[in-house]
């Protein structure tokens, strides 16, 4: 199957026919690598296109749809069979014409690193929300009238939502733990910032933006950032991808709760300490762990729990997988 040490790390869980299947994409490549967790062994591979009418330019924000991967590229959405072919791709000039006079999908592309990203289609409304950029205010101006765009994969409605930023973000500079992860869960959207401990609900229905702050037991709740005079030197963000990160915010379906995951910060060459907070169905903290040595950051859910890949005990062609069984006694 190919290097395992190649995979993006984008993991996604497939369930057919009674099995559930862990998915990855591996770069080298260009191919999903499905792993059965039945047998815990590889299944088969699907190796997509490199030209032509069904290109796949890798899967950097992608989730699954019933049998379709819905994939977020710099400038346009994919919707890919499983069987790799490209069903359809649509720009935001395709999706909402009007809004593309003003705004793309994309920002500065420095500033974006999918580590801390995830593309998350809603089960309840059958939709993705996206992160807007404002094409006349340029990156100056990135943090005014931030919006997020709404589109319902099954009826192709589109619907702009005002939301809140934090405003540590119009007086410290973050580089890329600025931007949003997002999820979205029927009538809220809820998202979250890499430099802080807090979670933002937008009610869909009022247009109103609650703000859930919570405790971790390891790092401060808030990361420091540089003065704003500084944005230019992209080096200086180098030495915040090192430091406490707080990771995207997950929804675990069968167990009707919230996930944050977050690492503290590298100490020369030793590998980040990471922590894992679950929140009830209200956002509030109901527990905390901190995780073996050698965990990706990014995680799979599935019915047995949540799946790490182990990077320590990964070996070439080999997957290690590690499981943790999270118990939640009132959902």
């Amino acid at each position: 199957m190919g290097n395992i040490l190649s995979f993006s790390d984008n993991p996604m869980v497939y369930f057919k026919d009674g099995v559930e299947y862990y998915l990855n994409y591996n770069k080298e490549q260009n191919s999903l690598i499905f792993y059965n967790l039945q047998t815990s062994s590889y299944s088969h591979r699907v190796t997509f296109f490199n030209s032509g009418p069904n290109k796949v330019g890798g899967l950097p924000r992608a989730s699954l749809w019933g049998d379709t991967i819905v994939s977020q590229l710099i400038d346009k959405i994919q919707l890919i069979t499983l069987e790799g072919v490209v069903a359809k791709e649509l720009s935001l000039k395709e999706i909402a014409g009007e809004l593309d006079k003003h705004y793309c999908l994309k920002g500065d592309e420095r500033m974006v690193n999918t580590n801390f990203k995830r593309l998350y289609v809603d089960e309840v409304s059958q939709s993705i929300v996206l992160r807007l950029y404002n094409k006349d205010d340029g990156y100056n101006d990135i943090y005014k009238n931030p919006k997020f765009l709404e589109y319902n994969l099954n009826t192709g409605l589109a619907t702009p939502h005002h939301v809140v930023f934090p405003d540590e973000l119009k007086k410290q500079y973050y580089g890329m733990l600025e931007y949003p992860n997002i999820i979205s869960k029927g009538d809220s959207i809820i998202y979250n910032f890499p430099f802080k401990a807090t979670v933002h609900i937008y009610n869909k229905k009022t247009q109103k933006t609650e703000t859930v702050d919570f405790k971790p037991n390891q790092i401060s709740p808030i990361v420091k950032g540089y003065d704003l005079a500084q944005k230019s030197d992209y080096s200086i963000t180098l030495p915040l991808l090192n430091g406490d990160v707080y990771h995207q915010i997950n929804y675990d379906r069968y167990r009707g709760v919230y996930y944050i995951l977050y690492s503290q910060a590298k100490i020369g060459e030793e590998s980040k300490c990471r922590h894992l907070i679950t929140f009830d169905k209200y956002l509030r903290k109901i527990g905390e762990v901190e995780l073996p040595e050698g965990l990706s950051p990014k995680y799979a859910i599935s019915q047995k729990g949540l799946l790490f890949r182990n990077h320590k005990e990964d070996s070439f062609g080999t997957l290690t997988l590690h499981v943790l069984n999270v118990e939640v006694e009132d959902k």
